[in-house]
């Protein structure tokens, strides 16, 4: 769902995750649906798509990452009562509305953690689940020790160059503004490309060396 998408974007970015990971057919992030539900978070949010899947999330655990499944399964961890050690690096992974985790992504997690609810309900939206757990272990891990929280924001990209882009972009403005008259194609084709090459990411074009929260969005079998 392109609104869940772009809710759950908008909260990682507000929130200071570093990076999301979505599943290969997971609902697009730049489908305009979920830029405009995102309010441009995901323009600016680095993310890419979780190949190869399911092996990503093995691949994961192998970098030092505590991979925790976000379940309504009554014998998990109620998210409460779970503390993440300083050194803790938590890549929460999030299951497709309704069905939730395939016993896939259930196995490969380190950790089961639930968000208690009254008995009035059975679940959450995923987007409402999502963000009351990045909250949640977002001050339970190193990232909520820091005193400049404020001032972080998300990790570089390696490989997709955002501050040649924007020249681009701008160079192509200041020729249509100085009335040299722009080709239009030009700037279509401009922007096509970076939505080509922002579609194409994978985890090796995001530096997670400095990153301590990630966010894994699986809305795929």
């Amino acid at each position: 769902d392109h609104t869940n998408v772009g809710l759950i974007f908008r909260t990682a970015a507000a929130l200071g995750i570093d990076a999301v990971l979505v599943s290969p057919s997971c609902a697009d992030p730049l489908y305009r649906r979920s830029v405009k539900t995102s309010m441009a978070a995901v323009l600016s949010m680095p993310w890419a798509v979780a190949e190869p899947w399911p092996q990503l999330l093995g691949d994961l655990r192998a970098d030092g990452w505590r991979v925790a499944a976000l379940t309504p399964a009554a014998d998990a961890v109620p998210l409460p009562q779970f503390r993440a050690a300083p050194e803790d690096r938590i890549a929460l992974v999030l299951g497709t509305e309704g069905p939730g985790l395939t016993p896939v992504a259930m196995r490969s997690a380190d950790l089961r953690l639930r968000i208690p609810v009254t008995d009035r309900v059975d679940s959450l939206n995923v987007a409402a689940a999502a963000a009351v757990g990045m909250d949640a272990l977002h001050f339970t891990t190193a990232a909520s020790l820091r005193a400049d929280l404020v001032e972080r924001r998300p990790v570089d990209l390696v490989e997709r160059d955002d501050e040649e882009r924007c020249e681009r972009h701008e160079a192509v403005g200041r020729e249509r503004d100085g009335g040299h008259g722009a080709d239009a194609g030009e700037v279509i084709e401009h922007h096509i490309t970076w939505i080509a090459e922002a579609r194409d990411a994978t985890l090796h074009d995001i530096e997670l060396e400095r990153a301590d929260m990630l966010l894994v969005v699986l809305f795929a079998p």
